[in-house]
């Protein structure tokens, strides 16, 4: 069924210090994809993890991010994007002096659930209960490999 969005219309979801809005979720585009907009404070961000399932394309809106992945760190500005395959491990954080905003395309969809359920957590979260529903959809967190 054909859908349209106007983000600033979806309520957000906090979710461990972020502003997450479910533009589509995987029920509504049958598991095809999920997209969704983040919007996060400077040095926020997500350590290093690795997706076994789903694939991410990061389209950054306002702000800059820098992502972490094996062997490089990139930065990305407004208007630019970031392809993460599932199983390749990666980390990122906004960068600069204001926050970022981006979208976030994860195929296949489903994924909004963990966010939905990552909302339900007090703040801060306790870090082993957030690992243990990521896990529940395939999202492990690994040391930083450089560190």
């Amino acid at each position: 069924m054909p859908l349209h969005i106007i983000p600033s219309g979806v309520d957000p979801l906090m979710v461990l210090g972020d502003a997450v809005r479910i533009l589509l979720s995987g029920k509504e585009t049958d598991s095809g994809l999920t997209l969704i907009q983040i919007t996060s404070p400077v040095g926020c961000g997500v350590p290093w993890h690795v997706h076994a399932n789903e694939d991410e394309t990061f389209h950054i809106i306002k702000g800059s991010v820098e992502f972490s992945l094996p062997g490089k760190t990139i930065i990305a500005n407004a208007g630019e994007m970031v392809f993460a395959p599932r199983n390749i491990a990666h980390a990122y954080r906004v960068v600069g002096s204001e926050p970022a905003t981006f979208n976030v395309t994860v195929t296949p969809g489903g994924l909004d659930e963990m966010f939905t359920r990552l909302a339900t957590l007090p703040n801060p979260p306790d870090f082993g209960k957030v690992a243990a529903i990521c896990d529940e959809f395939g999202i492990q967190f690994l040391k930083d490999p450089n560190a």
